[in-house]
């Protein structure tokens, strides 16, 4: 595998159920705007959003710990209108265990940390079908745990900043969401220029960017490879060797890892600085 490219992650922390279109919008329009501008620098960015992940109420804290160190120095976290769960025989919600262990528990150690509260007027707007859905009912402790979550944070001088949005009645969610897209999306940007020292891509040429693009791809399919050397030495003497036929088919089942073995052999050739053949993946 090549060693020029690294890998950013990044945690994304919030309540679930009234933070779905905020997700939403940075799945499909911010992190892909993101990892392309990052191509040219020869960075992944990977997105770490436990909202699927979690199965197991007793191992929810431990996985979500896991993922923290495993995307530092990286923390993002939206707040709206509810304080989350609380796991079994636990005083805090989970949103209030990723915010203490990913940041205010290592206030003064390097990081970059992101924090996004959604206007008040914006989540009173939401129509709840059921009390809570959205919001935590107003005089109860979680309402009450919720406002000195945000005072920590803002008492710990981290830098946060308010968003707005509006309530579509029709289609049931918030949209108008472009602010705060923009916003996560330069903040995340200047971090990593910040942390590796780079200066913005003015404007990359189509091949640049087709090649980027390609080794992009390549390096997620070889991520997990092992193995298979059997077949890696075959192929590199088959693009070594000048007396054979110009074609080699690799067939097998979906799913079985052809393109990953395509790919290592792409890597292992740019590391020999082998220009047999271009390799198309």
């Amino acid at each position: 595998m090549s060693t020029n490219w690294k890998t950013v992650r990044v945690f994304i922390s919030s309540t679930f159920r009234d933070m779905q279109a905020e997700r939403d919008h940075l799945v499909r329009w911010v992190f892909p705007r993101l990892r392309e501008n990052l191509l040219h620098h020869r960075i992944h960015f990977v997105d770490v959003d436990l909202r699927w992940g979690v199965t197991s109420e007793q191992d929810a804290v431990d996985v979500m710990r896991e993922a923290i160190d495993e995307c530092r120095p990286r923390f993002l976290c939206m707040i709206g209108g509810r304080y989350g769960w609380v796991p079994p025989n636990r005083g805090r919600s989970i949103l209030e265990e990723e915010i203490r262990y990913g940041v205010l528990d290592r206030i003064g150690q390097h990081g970059y940390s992101f924090f996004y509260f959604r206007d008040s007027d914006a989540t009173g707007a939401m129509n709840e079908e059921r009390l809570g859905e959205f919001r935590e009912p107003h005089g109860s402790d979680n309402e009450r745990k919720l406002e000195q979550l945000k005072q920590a944070i803002e008492h710990a001088g981290l830098r946060q900043f308010i968003y707005t949005a509006q309530w579509d009645a029709q289609q049931q969610r918030l949209v108008g969401l472009n602010e705060l897209g923009d916003r996560v999306y330069a903040d995340l940007l200047e971090s990593i220029y910040d942390e590796f020292g780079l200066a913005a891509v003015s404007e990359p040429d189509a091949r640049a960017e087709e090649r980027a693009a390609t080794e992009a791809l390549m390096e997620q399919l070889t991520e997990t490879y092992v193995g298979r050397q059997d077949l890696i030495h075959a192929l590199k003497s088959f693009v070594s060797n000048n007396d054979l036929a110009t074609t080699l088919v690799v067939t097998g089942p979906a799913g079985s890892g052809k393109s990953a073995l395509i790919a290592m052999l792409y890597f292992e050739l740019i590391q020999q600085n082998a220009a047999y053949i271009t390799i198309p993946c």
